[in-house]
Parts: C-alpha cells; structure tokens; sequence
C-alpha cells in the first residue's frame, strides 16, 4: 500500500489547487459585484455635481482635500451620463495577498464648461483595494481617455 502514497498525495494536492482556484474566483466575483456598486456611485455623485461625495472614493485623505478644493473652484468637465462597459481584477499582489487592482472601462458623456460641446469618450480608471476597501487610483480621478467619439 505504501506505493499508493505518491498517487493519493498528488489527488490530494490538485484537489485543494481546485478549491484554491474556486475560492479565488468566488473572491472574484465578490469584489467585481461590490466595485461595480462603488463605482456607480462615484460617478453618481459627479454627475450631480457632488464632489464631495465622490472624494470618499479616494483613498488619501491628503488628496481628497486638494481634489475636492481643486473642483470646487475649478471643475474641468461635467458629466451628464456613465456607462460601465467592464470591470477587470487583477490577481493579486505576492507580497500582500488582501491587494488588488482593477480596471473600470465606462464612457462618459459630458462637456467641459469652456466650450459647451457634449463629448462621448471610452476611459479607463484604476481602482485599488485596500484593507479599508476600495479606492480610485491617485490621480485618475477622471480615467485615462481611450478614445473619443462624437
């Protein structure tokens, strides 16, 4: 019987590589599930105007008082709708197992003050998890542009 022991081992190590697999894609799903739901109140609270309300959706308390001034005094694009295209994590880091990345691909409708043309664009913005949960990337507050169609 003693010959059985490689055999069983490696059963049993693809088993808990199975449940491993699983467990991460139930984690997965979980953080798609509740970054989906931030992510539409961040731009909820910039579509109206509430800058404040979308600054809790930034990590740094630090930036979160120079962004919401930055607004205040100078906002560079209104938004009038948001439409999430599709939600990317990333795997998460080696060195700290509770990190993630993801990826928020959305357009945008909306217009700069100055100019009053309604522009439609394809972004990309960078969310993180952190142990507090999770935050748009300092400095992407608005996304990088793809692509801009009119």
């Amino acid at each position: 019987m003693w010959w059985l022991l490689p055999f069983l081992s490696t059963d049993a190590e693809a088993g808990s590589e199975e449940r491993a697999a699983r467990r991460d894609a139930r984690q997965v799903r979980k953080h798609m599930g509740s970054l989906g739901q931030l992510t539409d109140d961040y731009w909820r609270a910039l579509r109206w105007g509430d800058v404040t309300g979308a600054a809790i959706y930034l990590e740094s308390a630090e930036r979160r008082t120079q962004w919401v001034a930055s607004e205040v005094n100078d906002a560079s694009f209104r938004v009038q709708h948001i439409e999430i295209l599709r939600i990317d994590v990333a795997e998460p880091a080696v060195d700290e197992a509770w990190a993630r990345e993801a990826y928020v691909l959305f357009q945008v409708e909306g217009y700069a003050p100055s100019s009053q043309k309604l522009e439609k664009t394809t972004r990309i913005q960078t969310w993180r998890l952190y142990p507090a949960g999770w935050f748009v990337e300092s400095g992407d507050e608005y996304g990088h542009l793809l692509e801009t169609t009119e």
